[in-house]
């Protein structure tokens, strides 16, 4: 499907930049051990959660290993946590993740707020896709909200779906329950009346 909002209104909503950029970075060597690591120009940007850092293993040796820290979007400082062993005269490549994929969030989100409002009543077009500028605004919003509400934890929940039943010996316990519709994003629906339950489910 279609989704309810782009990168740039998710931009405008929650103050996150639509632009993706991966930050690079080099590394330096000294008797055999990785002893400094160097951002590339500008350190990416679309960062929302610190990315994972991979330095290139030696040909016979021990992998270094370094975390890196997130500011304002980007790739703003590494910490080198272990320098290595048997390191040549060339240093090795330094990898960092690139941003979360946020029009993947995007679809994703809209998806969701579908199935939440599934039973709603209002206008569409041939693609099933609001045509009321009102309607428009609620869906483009619930869904910026969701993936917002993504970004400041995680999907896992929404991806696993609720936890299964616990049992030890004759106890039974269900699990309370697993947020899956984002607080901020119920209320918008409620409020253009696309929506009446709570943002939650069993």
């Amino acid at each position: 499907m279609t989704a309810y909002a782009t990168s740039d209104e998710l931009a405008a909503f929650a103050g996150f930049v639509p632009a993706y950029v991966t930050a690079t970075a080099s590394a330096t060597v000294l008797a055999g051990e990785v002893n400094g690591l160097t951002i590339g120009a500008g350190g990416g940007y679309g960062y929302v959660t610190a990315p994972p850092v991979t330095i290139a293993a030696p040909l016979a040796g021990v992998r270094a290993t370094a975390t890196a820290d997130v500011a304002n979007g980007v790739v703003s400082l590494l910490t080198l946590t272990g320098g290595g062993s048997g390191y040549g005269a060339v240093a090795p490549a330094v990898t960092i993740a690139p941003p979360e994929d946020l029009s993947r969030l995007l679809t994703r989100a809209s998806e969701l707020i579908d199935d939440f409002c599934r039973t709603a009543v209002y206008a569409v077009d041939a693609l099933d896709m609001p045509t009321d500028a009102d309607d428009i605004a609620a869906f483009r919003d619930a869904t910026c909200a969701q993936v917002e509400f993504w970004l400041a934890g995680d999907e896992e929940d929404d991806i696993l779906g609720p936890v299964s039943d616990l049992t030890i010996g004759n106890v039974k316990a269900t699990p309370a329950y697993v947020m899956v519709l984002a607080p901020r994003a119920g209320r918008i629906l409620r409020a253009a009346r696309l929506y009446r339950g709570d943002p939650v489910r069993l």
